[in-house]
């Protein structure tokens, strides 16, 4: 399969895109389309909106500017532009994404030395860029369409480009009040990344669904556990 009949095959085939990848992977397409897309989109919208009404949203409900002295969050607020917005937002999503594939990769690759699932940490690697790719679309498309469609672009939150997240779509949690980060990084196609790196798993090790699901997801859970214990204390 070449990397477009790939991606096809990750929505319409996913067992047989995972057996075609695990005899021949590679990770450079889906990696650079999902950083490129996460980058420009953070470039859009900040290009876009309003950065004193957005500081604002920032800082107005975050407790730790709450507690500064009336000088200091002034002080803050003015340290916050356009540049440092966009570029902070594209090097740190570049950064962070890049990050997160390394050390899931890493996880696949010591739990399965200690379950007996021998792949290569490029195997693992090449699994969760192109497992995360068809999400990252999807929600580039809607995050798009957000802009696009509304009727004020320049007050237009961060959390609005994410209308499928746990925020979004059922707490309506103020940006610094507990737990807003949490929920609002969670969305549900993040269901569906987790569920076709379940069907990775699975198609790889011919393994039990349970087996594949505990697998694949423990890291997953262990880190929005650890997040959620500190974020709503």
């Amino acid at each position: 399969m070449n990397d477009l009949t790939l991606l096809i095959s990750m929505v319409t085939s996913p067992s047989a895109a995972m057996m075609a990848l695990r005899e021949k992977p590679r990770f450079w397409f889906p990696l650079i389309i999902t950083l490129l897309l996460s980058a420009g989109m953070i470039y859009w919208y900040y290009s876009a909106v309003d950065i004193e009404w957005l500081k604002h949203q920032l800082f107005d409900n975050a407790p730790q500017m709450q507690k500064l002295p009336e000088a200091q969050r002034t002080q803050a607020m003015a340290f916050v532009s356009r540049n440092s917005l966009v570029w902070g937002g594209m090097l740190g999503a570049t950064f962070g994404i890049s990050v997160i594939f390394v050390l899931q990769a890493t996880y696949f690759v010591l739990a399965g030395k200690v379950t007996g699932v021998r792949y290569s940490f490029k195997q693992w690697f090449a699994l969760t860029c192109w497992t995360t790719l068809p999400a990252v679309l999807i929600s580039t498309i809607i995050a798009a369409l957000m802009i696009l469609t509304s009727s004020d672009a320049s007050q237009l939150s961060p959390g609005a480009l994410k209308p499928l997240t746990l925020n979004e779509l059922f707490f309506q949690r103020a940006i610094g009040q507990p737990g807003q980060s949490l929920l609002a990084s969670f969305d549900l196609l993040n269901l569906w990344s987790m569920g076709l790196i379940v069907v990775g798993v699975r198609s790889w090790t011919q393994r039990s669904w349970w087996f594949s699901a505990v697998f694949a997801l423990v890291l997953t859970v262990v880190i929005y556990g650890v997040w959620a214990f500190f974020a709503f204390r």
